[in-house]
């Protein structure tokens, strides 16, 4: 009985300590994370860092005014890399962001219509718990139990998210987009 009780014991402790150990490094990264935006001019945004976002709050070279930034998959490559790789890997996060900018500049225009933008559009996959940070006004497939497939717009050295405003500009449903995105894997 007590050989069991101190196995329960050393279990919990062992939970509580990678629990501990989680948000020690999520509030390394967010530090991190602050000090590069800092460095970047981005010092309006409004925080939502417990569910792994911020939404931008003024212009800037990174990011249009009221994108939500995902904090997700970046904190999820940090974590992978020992953490004095952390700033570098955020900082050249963050400079993909503002190259990507150019060639948004580039491809933009081509999404004016569903014929030429077609081509930029693919589905990326996230597992089923990323649903509540993906943007609602995402395109989004949930036909999948453990996954929700997102459309994006696939530039050279970035992906984006397709926003639900397309849906108007093309005259064509979020359904009509899937199947367009779906039949270039089948």
């Amino acid at each position: 009985m007590k050989k069991r009780l101190l196995v329960v014991i050393m279990y919990s402790f062992v939970l509580f300590s990678i629990a501990a150990q989680s948000t020690k490094d999520y509030t390394i990264f967010l530090n991190i994370v602050k000090k590069e935006l800092k460095e970047i001019h981005i010092q309006n945004y409004e925080e939502h860092f417990n569910e792994q976002y911020f939404i931008i709050k003024e212009k800037n070279d990174y990011f249009d005014v009221d994108t939500e930034v995902g904090l997700t998959n970046l904190y999820n490559i940090c974590v992978q890399n020992d953490k004095s790789q952390w700033e570098s890997i955020i900082k050249d996060h963050f400079s993909q962001v503002k190259n990507g900018r150019a060639e948004e500049k580039e491809i933009l225009p081509k999404l004016e219509k569903i014929e030429t933008g077609k081509e930029y559009l693919r589905i990326r996959l996230y597992p089923i718990d990323y649903k509540k940070q993906i943007s609602k006004s995402s395109i989004t497939d949930c036909s999948m139990d453990d996954y929700i497939g997102v459309v994006v717009i696939d530039f050279p050295s970035a992906v984006k998210a397709l926003s639900n405003e397309y849906v108007k500009k093309w005259s064509i449903s979020e359904k009509e987009i899937l199947k367009n995105c779906k039949r270039k894997y089948t």
